[in-house]
Formats: C-alpha cells, sequence, structure tokens
C-alpha cells in the first residue's frame, strides 16, 4: 500500500493511480419549457468545461438545459423564446 487517503476510509496501491484518468460525475437534466425534467443523465467528463460542451449539442431540441455537479449548478442552457404571428 502507498498510503491512506483517510485513516477509515480505504488506502490505495501504486497499481490503482492513474494520474489524469480521474473523470468526475455530472447529470445533465434535458427541460421543458415549464422546467419539468424530459430526462437526464449521468455521465463522467474529465471537467466541467467538457460537461457543459456535450449539453450544448442538445441546446436545440430542449428549452432548457441544466449541467449539475453534485449539488452545484454549473450552467443552465435556455433556448430564446420564438415569437408566434397570429
Amino acid at each position: 500500500m502507498i498510503g491512506c487517503l483517510d485513516a477509515p476510509t480505504r488506502c490505495v496501491g501504486l497499481s490503482s493511480l492513474k494520474l489524469g484518468a480521474h473523470k468526475m460525475k455530472y447529470s445533465i437534466s434535458y427541460k421543458d419549457a415549464a422546467g419539468i425534467t424530459l430526462r437526464s443523465e449521468y455521465l463522467a467528463f474529465a471537467n466541467d468545461e467538457d460537461a457543459s460542451t456535450f449539453a450544448t449539442k442538445e441546446k436545440s431540441r430542449n428549452a432548457l438545459i441544466e449541467v449539475w455537479k453534485g449539488e452545484q449548478l454549473l450552467v443552465r442552457y435556455e433556448q430564446a423564446a420564438r415569437s408566434v404571428r397570429a
């Protein structure tokens, strides 16, 4: 064992350490104009920017998209309201 992160938690050996390979979990919520979640995804990304970039690919198909990291809202994308003529 190389070292302990915290005494009661767990110790990691050199074989389990992969520098630069750690990815964080993000929740991406796709919502309608009323703010009701239509679907959501729980995915791993290397950083906040990668998660936000991934979410922008769906902007044209969803009224609202939220990117969450844990309990922290990172970004909310809102589709511009379309005016309708009568």
